[in-house]
C-alpha cells in the first residue's frame, strides 16, 4: 500500500508541474526541459565598432634633371590610400647620400635645409584619398659628380595599416659637364683642296639629277686658318669635269647627345660660295647669299653666328644652286657648347 501512494503522489506532482508550466505558454518535453521554441530569447552582444586605418604612401621621383653644376630637385608625393584619416602631425624624414646637397628654399614645416637630412613636421589631417607635395632642390658638391641617392620615410599620429609603402628611395646622377667643340670645316682631309671625286671628311654631297658624284668642291684650309682663295683664282677643274646645273646640297650631320641640355651652344662659321647658296640648320634658314655665277673665283665672304639647342642631332645644308661649270663651297667654323654655370630656369 505505501508503494501504491508513493506512487500516486508522483503522478500528482507531475500533473501539478505540467499544468504550471502550460499556464506560462511553455510546453515542457517528455524529457522534462523546456522546448526551444518556447524557451525565453538571449541577448545579442552590440558589434565592436573599430576604428578605420590610415594608408599612408610615400613616393620620391627626380624632377628637374641636374647637368654639369646646375642643380636638380627631388619630388616627394604622400598620399593617404585610407580608408581612415591620418592626423596630424604627419612627419616626413629625408636622408641624402652622395656628393650632394639640399640647398634653399626649404618647403614650409621643413628643418635641416641646407643640409643632407631634413626633417618635415605638418599638421595634418590628411583624409584618404589626399596628397600632399614636397620638392627639394639638390645642387652638386663641386667639384663632385657622381650618384647621389635619397630616401625619405613618412609617419603620423594614426596607426598605419601597410607599413611597406612608408619608405622610397631615388638616385640623382650629377654628371660633369664638358665644353664640346665640333669643327664643321670643309676641307679636313689635311687642310687642303679637295680633287672632283673626293669626299670631304665632315661633308657629304648630294648632286642634282645628272649630276656626278661629287661636284667640283674648291675647299682651302691651311694650318687651321681661314684663306680666302685671292681674285682669279680658277677651280680645281674646268670644262672637261664641269658640274651640271641644279642644286647641290652640301650636308653635315652632328649629334650632341642628351646629357647637358642647359649647355650654352653656338654655331658660328665663315662661308663662301660660287652661284647661290641657302644655308639651314634642319629645316631652318639661317643665312643665305644673293647669286654670284663666277666660274673662276669667289668674291665674297659671308659670316654666321647662331645660337643652337645644345641636345640632340641636326643637320646642316648648304644649297648651292649652280647655273653652269664648276661649282663650289668653302666653309670655316664649328659648333661651340659651354657649361652653363647658375641655377636652372624652371616654369
Amino acid at each position: 500500500m505505501k508503494l501504491i501512494k508513493l506512487t500516486l503522489n508522483i503522478l500528482a506532482i507531475a500533473f501539478v508541474v505540467l499544468h504550471a508550466g502550460a499556464a506560462e505558454g511553455q510546453r515542457i518535453e517528455p524529457s522534462g526541459g523546456v522546448s526551444s521554441a518556447s524557451r525565453a530569447p538571449i541577448p545579442m552582444e552590440q558589434p565592436i565598432n573599430l576604428p578605420q586605418l590610415a594608408d599612408l604612401q610615400i613616393v620620391k621621383s627626380v624632377g628637374v634633371v641636374p647637368h654639369g653644376s646646375n642643380p636638380g630637385t627631388f619630388v616627394i608625393v604622400v598620399t593617404n590610400n585610407g580608408p581612415g584619416q591620418a592626423t596630424g602631425p604627419i612627419v616626413i624624414n629625408d636622408t641624402l647620400t652622395g656628393p650632394a646637397t639640399i640647398i634653399p628654399p626649404a618647403p614650409a614645416g621643413c628643418a635641416g635645409i641646407p643640409g643632407t637630412s631634413v626633417t618635415c613636421t605638418l599638421p595634418g589631417p590628411l583624409n584618404a584619398g589626399q596628397s600632399l607635395t614636397l620638392t627639394f632642390t639638390t645642387a652638386p658638391n663641386s667639384p663632385a659628380s657622381g650618384m647621389a641617392q635619397n630616401c625619405a620615410t613618412v609617419r603620423s599620429a594614426s596607426r598605419d595599416n601597410n607599413d611597406a609603402n612608408n619608405r622610397d628611395c631615388t638616385c640623382m646622377d650629377f654628371k660633369r659637364c664638358f665644353d664640346t667643340t665640333i669643327d664643321i670645316s670643309t676641307g679636313s682631309n689635311n687642310g687642303n683642296a679637295i680633287p672632283i671625286g673626293a669626299q670631304d671628311s665632315h661633308w657629304s654631297v648630294v648632286p642634282p639629277s645628272g649630276g656626278p658624284a661629287a661636284p667640283a668642291i674648291a675647299i682651302v684650309r691651311q694650318s687651321g686658318s681661314w684663306i680666302l682663295p685671292p681674285a682669279g683664282t680658277q677651280w680645281i677643274s674646268q670644262s672637261a669635269t664641269a658640274t651640271a646645273a641644279g642644286t647641290y646640297a652640301y650636308k653635315f650631320n652632328y649629334n650632341l647627345g642628351n646629357d647637358w641640355p642647359n649647355r650654352e651652344c653656338r654655331l658660328s662659321l665663315q662661308y663662301a660660295v660660287d652661284n647661290d647658296l641657302v644655308l639651314k640648320l634642319g629645316n631652318t634658314t639661317i643665312a643665305s647669299s644673293s647669286p654670284i655665277h663666277s666660274t673662276t673665283s669667289f668674291s665674297t665672304l659671308h659670316s654666321v653666328s647662331i645660337g643652337i639647342p645644345s641636345t640632340g642631332s641636326n643637320t646642316i645644308t648648304a644649297n648651292v644652286n649652280n647655273a653652269e661649270g664648276p661649282t663650289g663651297l668653302l666653309i670655316k667654323g664649328q659648333i661651340l657648347c659651354s657649361c652653363k654655370r647658375g641655377p636652372v630656369a624652371t616654369d
